[in-house]
C-alpha cells in the first residue's frame, strides 16, 4: 500500500516528513518507485514513534519508550539524537528484561514495542502524576533495575502507583 493508504489504515494522517522517515529506514522493507513516485509500505509495518530531538536525559527517554510501547510504535535510536545509541538500546533492554515492555517482530522487518499489563499499570500511574514526581518515580524505577532486587522494587513502585490512583 502507498504512504497515504498505510497511514489511513492506521487511523493517522500521512506526515509531511514521509520521505525523511523512509530515508531513515523506519518502514523496514518498504520500497520507493522513482518513476511513479510512490512508496510501497507493508501493512504489518508499525508506525514509527515521533522523533524528539530535544530528549537528552534518560528519565525522559524512559517515559518516551513507555509511551511508544503504549501506542505499539517502532523506536529507533536515531529518533533521539542527543542520547547515545547504546544507551537507548540498553534502556529498551532493561524494560524488556523487567517485564514492562516486549519487542514484537513484524513481516516488514521492523520491531515495535508493546506495553505489558505491568507496564500499563506503571505507565497509567505515571501519567497521573505531576512532571517532577513522574521523573522521580522513573528515576527510582531505573535505579532499582540496577540492583538484584530491582524487579521486586520495580513491581512495588508500580503497585503503589496503581493503589494511589484507585484511592483518588
Amino acid at each position: 500500500m502507498n504512504g497515504k493508504e498505510f497511514y489511513k489504515s492506521k487511523g493517522k494522517r500521512c506526515p509531511s516528513n514521509l520521505k525523511e522517515l523512509y530515508d531513515a529506514h523506519y518502514f523496514g522493507n518498504a520500497t520507493y518507485d522513482e518513476t511513479k513516485r510512490v512508496y510501497s509500505i507493508h501493512h504489518s509495518t508499525p508506525l514509527p514513534y515521533s522523533i524528539d530531538k530535544r530528549v537528552s536525559r534518560v528519565d525522559k527517554l524512559s517515559l518516551k519508550l513507555l509511551d511508544a510501547a503504549m501506542h505499539c510504535c517502532s523506536v529507533f535510536p536515531s529518533m533521539f539524537p542527543r542520547i547515545p545509541e547504546q544507551t537507548i538500546v540498553h534502556y529498551i533492554d532493561l524494560f524488556v528484561e523487567h517485564g514492562y515492555i516486549r519487542r514484537v517482530d513484524t513481516e516488514s522487518g521492523v520491531q515495535y514495542l508493546e506495553l505489558s499489563p505491568q507496564g500499563t499499570t506503571f505507565y497509567e500511574g505515571l501519567k497521573r502524576q505531576p512532571s517532577e514526581t513522574r521523573l522521580n518515580t522513573i528515576n527510582t524505577l531505573l535505579n532499582t533495575f540496577a540492583e538484584p532486587a530491582g524487579r521486586f522494587f520495580g513491581e512495588a513502585v508500580g503497585t503503589a502507583i496503581a493503589a494511589s490512583n484507585k484511592a483518588s
